[in-house]
């Protein structure tokens, strides 16, 4: 691969974010089919073929959440955190905290919100925040060697803690532990090194990445018929094929400019979809648009009025809070 130093950023890779964003609202579409229905009912069955095809979702946020780190000043650096991710985290934490429960406890509140438990996928915020500090204070001074062997120890922490051998690493920690996603993390780091066309610039190199995808997707949906299995979020091979397949994959330009879109919103539909999906809990999920329909009728509510939620509640904080 060629090295670089700087790259704007990739269209591509934000439609790829906006593609994992509907694989995220699609498992828990899974889960709100599963509270009302047998898990032996074919449209139930089709979502969890469509929950477990999505578990490539989470590793894309964590890679590029280290693809596009840079080294900044300090205020820079971390005023978009806390702009664009922490504020509105703890506005819509608030929320959701007090929405769930019925006994406000404030001790309780700070506690679930450090361990991003106010919401159910809120664990992901405080995962990503680790990621971020640990790149400001040490990573971003790894030279491109250095990642390369980085990325090597990651991938084994990864490994043993995907098999459960970390035993040290246990309780209400467990879910938002680096070590989850921790060679994710660096692969985005040392991708940033170089440019990702490189990695598909052959028919050879595409067309082994589409053989192993449709391999591993065909094992995914057996087991996930036959089986019944619940896939892991942080798998180690499918996640990155299906990342190269798609990076590779020639896409209508209309599609990857509104799944873009998605991508680069990822961060406010991410924030309000559980709270559309909780209040669908009242609601028998087939009454929407019958057993297999609402399967992606409720996917599409749940990345649309998210998504106009989060750019009126953006438009209002930047005027508000930012600088």
């Amino acid at each position: 691969m060629s090295e670089i130093i700087y790259k704007k950023r990739d269209e591509r890779l934000d439609f790829i974010r906006g593609l994992a964003m509907v694989g995220i609202v699609l498992i828990h579409v899974n889960s709100y089919f599963e509270y009302f229905h047998s898990s032996e009912d074919i449209p139930v069955i089709l979502s969890l073929i469509l929950s477990n095809l999505s578990r490539f979702s989470v590793p894309v946020f964590v890679f590029s959440a280290g693809y596009f780190s840079r080294d900044k000043k300090f205020k820079e650096y971390w005023s978009t955190k806390v702009y664009s991710i922490l504020l509105p985290f703890f506005i819509i934490s608030v929320l959701g905290f007090f929405i769930k429960n019925q006994e406000w406890n404030l001790s309780s509140f700070f506690y679930q919100l450090l361990m991003g438990r106010t919401m159910t996928p809120y664990y992901f915020i405080p995962l990503l925040m680790q990621f971020y500090a640990l790149y400001y204070f040490c990573f971003k001074y790894l030279s491109t060697r250095q990642l390369w062997i980085g990325t090597a120890i990651a991938l084994g922490i990864n490994y043993l803690s995907n098999s459960g051998s970390l035993f040290f690493i246990k309780g209400d920690y467990e879910p938002i532990s680096i070590t989850n996603y921790i060679f994710f993390f660096f692969l985005g780091l040392l991708g940033s090194k170089y440019t990702l066309d490189d990695l598909i610039n052959d028919s050879i190199k595409r067309y082994t990445i589409r053989i192993a995808f449709l391999s591993l997707a065909s094992a995914i949906v057996y087991f996930s018929i036959f089986e019944e299995i619940h896939m892991k979020n942080h798998t180690l091979l499918y996640p990155i094929i299906t990342f190269l397949m798609l990076y590779g994959f020639k896409i209508h330009e209309t599609i990857v400019n509104k799944l873009a879109v998605v991508g680069r919103e990822s961060m406010g539909i991410f924030l309000i979809h559980p709270f559309v999906i909780h209040f669908m809990h009242s609601i028998d999920p087939y009454s929407w648009l019958g057993a297999y329909g609402s399967i992606f009728l409720v996917a599409l509510i749940n990345v649309i009025i998210p998504l106009f939620i989060w750019l009126i509640i953006n438009k209002f904080l930047s005027k508000v809070f930012r600088p």
